[in-house]
């Protein structure tokens, strides 16, 4: 999870720490200041636990800076790619700056698990080019996120029915696509509704209209069909022209949130932006959105300050707006229902009614006396709550539209990760195949879908790191202009079973960011 240290130069030791799913953040300070070339070093010290590197993937933490500029804004900081240094007692750890050096992944460079405690980690700054004069009284702030690399490689894009199933079994399944392969004359009627997304040219795939079950989808239907190259993007034909090449297919490496967005981490974003964008990006109440006392929404506005009560509950309430300004601020990207379903599933096949946890639950109608329509917590809600006698495998958040016994109480999201302890496992923590948590469970989430034009135009582009006008640019991503009443229809909802676009529901998101080439 993401949190900030706030530090005042040269009032060094004025740190305001916010901690969220044990990592942590200390010892900011900045060092080694060469004023005549204008470079100066952020040193930190860096943990968090349940780290692991194996011969699958890894964890890591994507760390930024901002800094508040005179006027009272916020200026994303750029890393240099060079002079960087992971710190003492810290031999098996790595630090690794992209491109577009908006920050750093850190993570373990062996084979290892535990906690990752790193000392004096070193990331070097010319603030000159960031255009800062002067850095002796400066605001920077400092976050970190839980990430989740997922290696490059092959993965089942669909589902595990066949295109003779029932239209009940068909909306069904955890992993909802509709997609199915249109040749049917070439691979039956009774083939199942996945391809595999590979450095090969897929199959023609289309969908079929359907007007009953979770979201509806009748402005899910491509007509003419798609291909899907794994490195090349979508094509509309087999010609080997491909109109969308900058579409993220899932099959490049990425890094992939841990965890949901919380309301702590959406708190501190809303602080460090400009007013007009907190009040643009602030969601909303409305007939649909009912912000009350039992929705579990706890960000509140105290003067020109948010505040927030619960910081490890997902972040819900939001739309499409909030979405892209968020990953403009964070310097990363939205997802694609390509990469959700790799990130939930690995290289697995798909089966019928599978989580990302890999395991089959109850379903709505279906073994109801293994329904749990009830989260009950052990206790308050402090960050370190957890369910009394459930894991994963038997809570349907989103159908069974759960009340929470204990804690607040009330309707809603919950803590993400709420599911995982030092002892538990895939199954009964939720976590995917590659060890990302809350796929399934807990808030549904906006991923782009393949259904239209525009959301197939979308690029493998990251966030600028600001939003200096309010609102992001959705050219940026979709490279097109426009509102974004178009790009809506561009979003939809994936976790259990839902692609939705029913903006009456208690939506949340990740983000990802496509791997740098060293790893």
């Amino acid at each position: 999870m993401k949190f900030f240290l706030k530090i005042l130069i040269p009032i060094l030791f004025c740190v305001n720490s916010l901690f969220a799913n044990n990592i942590r953040l200390k010892n900011v300070s900045l060092v080694d200041t060469i004023k005549a070339s204008k470079e100066v070093n952020i040193k930190f010290d860096l943990s968090w636990e349940n780290s692991w590197r194996d011969d699958i993937n890894w964890d890591a933490a994507w760390v930024t800076i901002k800094i508040k500029r005179a006027d009272g804004s916020w200026k994303h900081i750029k890393i240099q790619s060079t002079g960087f240094s992971i710190g003492t007692n810290t031999p098996n750890a790595k630090v690794v700056v992209p491109t577009d050096r908006l920050g750093a992944f850190i993570y373990r460079s062996q084979k290892g698990s535990g906690v990752m405690d790193l000392k004096n980690i070193k990331l070097r700054w010319n603030y000159g080019q960031d255009s800062i004069a002067n850095i002796d009284s400066a605001e920077i702030r400092i976050f970190a996120t839980e990430m989740v690399y997922v290696p490059k490689g092959n993965f089942a894009f669909g589902d595990a029915y066949t295109q003779n199933a029932s239209l009940y079994d068909r909306v069904i399944p955890s992993i909802f696509k509709n997609f199915t392969l249109a040749d049917t004359t070439k691979f039956g009627s009774n083939s199942p509704m996945f391809t595999v997304i590979s450095d090969r040219l897929s199959p023609m795939l289309s969908n079929f209209e359907s007007g009953s079950g979770p979201g509806y989808s009748f402005d899910q239907e491509i007509r003419a069909g798609i291909y899907i190259h794994g490195l090349q993007g979508i094509a509309i034909n087999n010609s080997g022209t491909y109109k969308y090449p900058d579409f993220p297919t899932g099959y490049k490496a990425f890094y992939c949130m841990k965890y949901e967005v919380s309301q702590g981490q959406y708190t501190d974003f809303l602080n460090t932006i400009k007013p007009v964008s907190s009040q643009n990006n602030m969601p909303y109440q409305s007939d649909l959105l009912p912000i009350t006392n039992n929705s579990r929404f706890s960000i509140k506005k105290v003067g020109t300050t948010y505040t927030v009560s619960r910081p490890d509950r997902a972040m819900d309430h939001v739309d499409f707006v909030h979405l892209f300004s968020f990953a403009n601020w964070s310097a990363m990207r939205p997802m694609t229902e390509l990469e959700f379903e790799k990130a939930c599933r690995g290289p697995l096949a798909p089966r019928p009614f599978d989580k990302a946890n890999g395991q089959r639950p109850p379903m709505m109608g279906m073994l109801n006396s293994n329904m749990i329509y009830n989260l009950k917590l052990d206790g308050p809600e402090t960050g370190t709550e957890a369910p009394l006698g459930v894991d994963s495998t038997k809570f349907l958040s989103l159908y069974s539209n759960p009340q929470i016994e204990g804690g607040d109480g009330g309707t809603g999201a919950y803590r993400v990760g709420v599911f995982a302890t030092p002892t538990s496992s895939r199954i009964s923590s939720g976590a995917s195949y590659y060890g990302i948590m809350g796929l399934t469970d807990n808030v549904a989430e906006y991923v782009v879908s393949l259904n239209t034009e525009r959301s197939r135009s979308f690029k493998d582009v990251n966030g600028t790191g600001e939003n200096p006008a309010g609102y992001p640019d959705a050219s940026r991503w979709f490279g097109q202009t426009g509102g974004f009443v178009s790009v809506y229809q561009d979003m939809i909802f994936k976790n259990d079973s839902v692609s939705s676009r029913n903006s009456g529901f208690p939506a949340g998101f990740r983000l990802v960011r496509s791997a740098p080439e060293e790893n």
